[in-house]
Order: structure tokens, then C-alpha cells, then sequence
């Protein structure tokens, strides 16, 4: 099994970012392979809402001088996801949310 922990702190040493390393200790220690992605030393920029997104029927986005689509792949090839993210003013931080619009295919 291969997991995926992304973790959509923009602090790379955070609450957030040690609850998902732990999380990401544990299924090791279960005998999974997991990586960790840390949104904070990722480039990321927010969906633009394109009029005929490409994102709708396929692996493909007008954004293309960032890390969005690899890692929308590395998503749809793991097994299984772990998201965490910090709540900020009753929602989850910026960061987070404009990776989690950008992932609209998978």
C-alpha cells in the first residue's frame, strides 16, 4: 500500500506538520510506504476558475509553472490520502484550500 500525507500548513515545523509526520510514522510502522508533501516548500498557486478548464475531463490545467500537476498525479497513483490541515477563523487555512481547488480532477 502507498499513502500520500499532504500537509497544508504554511509553517514546515507546526502543530499540523508534526500530527501528519506522526500520522505518517505510524502507517510505516503498519508496513506501508507513505510520503510526505509538505504544502509549506511546495509552489502551489490558487485555480483561476479558466473558462473550458482542462481540469474537468482530464490530467491537464492552464497553471502549468508550478507543482500542482504533480502533485494531482502522485495523489491518483497513491493508495491512500491523508490531508491534514490547520483551522484558521473557523475554516481551513488558505494554503490548503487552494491546493484542494486545484485538485478538481481527482
Amino acid at each position: 500500500m502507498n499513502i500520500l500525507a499532504i500537509c497544508g500548513s504554511p509553517h514546515s515545523d507546526g502543530l499540523t506538520t508534526h500530527l501528519t509526520k506522526e500520522a505518517a510514522d505510524g502507517a510505516k510502522e503498519a508496513g506501508t510506504d507513505v510520503e510526505v508533501i509538505l504544502l509549506a516548500s511546495r509552489d502551489v498557486k490558487p485555480c483561476i476558475a479558466c473558462d473550458n478548464a482542462p481540469c474537468w475531463g482530464n490530467m491537464d490545467c492552464t497553471i502549468s509553472d508550478d507543482d500542482g500537476l504533480e502533485l494531482r498525479r502522485k495523489m491518483n497513483a497513491c493508495d491512500a490520502l491523508i490531508i491534514s490541515a490547520p483551522v484558521y477563523f473557523l475554516a481551513i487555512n488558505g494554503k490548503a484550500k487552494d491546493f484542494m481547488d486545484r485538485m478538481r480532477y481527482y
